[in-house]
């Protein structure tokens, strides 16, 4: 999966010399600087923020909460506004209600599967990564949305997901078998059930 395949290799670069030689190439750039002003620029996906140094040098940072998806959940209304200010022509008239632009916030949000746990204390990041993994076999297929290699839980369809029976395999851990969707160990429960019954019905009879 991409996204546990962008984890591992982030940790492999942690871990490995080279990567430790680059991280303290940072520290040194850093380490007992001063900050003198701040700037933002617009890269395209994200806003840009720059550190300038009392030596003169800069230092670019990636924020994740000024990436444009980001922005775009958190500040929908703002952005609609702009967007008229923009585009004064486009905005919907109040006499016609019916042809007014659709409000995003009333759309399912689409939650960053590793930032999950920033909107709901349940399940952790790994129980996420496990259901993803099996998505195919467990239902959860229909939860996710991709981006390039960007990983999102649909909010609305998860929980819809969970209505349906999927927080019993969440807590188990269990793939559903073939057999509607139904857990393996109840399929042979409900077998040994009817076969117990088909046998006292022989039994009864004269």
């Amino acid at each position: 999966m991409g996204d546990l395949s962008d984890m591992n290799d982030c940790e492999r670069f942690l871990r490995s010399s080279e990567g430790q030689a680059h991280l303290e190439e940072i520290v040194a750039m850093l380490k007992g600087r001063t900050i003198i002003s701040v700037t933002f620029s617009n890269e395209v996906r994200y806003i840009a923020t720059t550190l300038h140094l009392d030596d003169g040098g800069t230092f670019l940072i990636f924020q994740p909460s000024l990436d444009v998806d980001a922005l775009r959940e958190q500040f929908a209304g703002v952005l609609e506004r702009e967007y008229h200010i923009d585009h004064p022509k486009q905005k919907p008239r109040a006499s016609q209600p019916t042809e007014r632009r659709p409000n995003s916030t009333k759309h399912s949000r689409l939650i960053p599967l590793t930032k999950w746990n920033e909107y709901h204390e349940w399940p952790p990041i790994g129980g996420l990564r496990h259901l993803v993994f099996h998505a195919k076999a467990n239902g959860f297929a229909k939860v996710i949305r991709k981006v390039g290699r960007r990983v999102l839980i649909d909010e609305d369809a998860f929980f819809e997901w969970v209505q349906a029976g999927g927080e019993a395999r969440l807590q188990s851990g269990a793939s559903p078998s073939p057999h509607n969707g139904t857990p393996g160990r109840d399929h042979r429960r409900e077998q040994r059930r009817q076969l117990d019954s088909q046998q006292k019905s022989k039994e009864k009879r004269p």
